[in-house]
């Protein structure tokens, strides 16, 4: 059975963001317009932001990652941009909502 092709991939590489990446994800995640991905760039975090990702159980978010964390994250997002499923892409900062 083939997926769906959402509508858009929001992208949000996350770097070290445990105090703040679940309230980034509840942001998308509340939005009225369901059709979308959620993929979260693990950025090689060294702090708790992985166990954090991890609580989110909808089927829109895609966790992936990368052991050596880019600097400014672009590699981060170039990783979400290559492995998006929708023709449009969405970015999100991990501390923003």
């Amino acid at each position: 059975m083939l997926e769906k092709t959402p509508f858009f991939s929001a992208v949000i590489p996350v770097y070290n963001k445990d105090p703040h990446v679940a309230r980034a994800i509840r942001s998308v995640l509340a939005q009225t317009f369901e059709d979308f991905e959620l993929l979260l760039i693990n950025d090689a975090s060294t702090d708790n932001s992985l166990a954090e990702m991890q609580k989110f159980s909808d089927p829109r978010i895609r966790i992936l990652h990368r052991d050596i964390p880019g600097p400014g994250g672009y590699a981060a997002r170039n990783l979400g941009i290559r492995e998006a499923r929708a023709e449009w892409v969405a970015f999100l900062d991990a501390d923003d909502e």
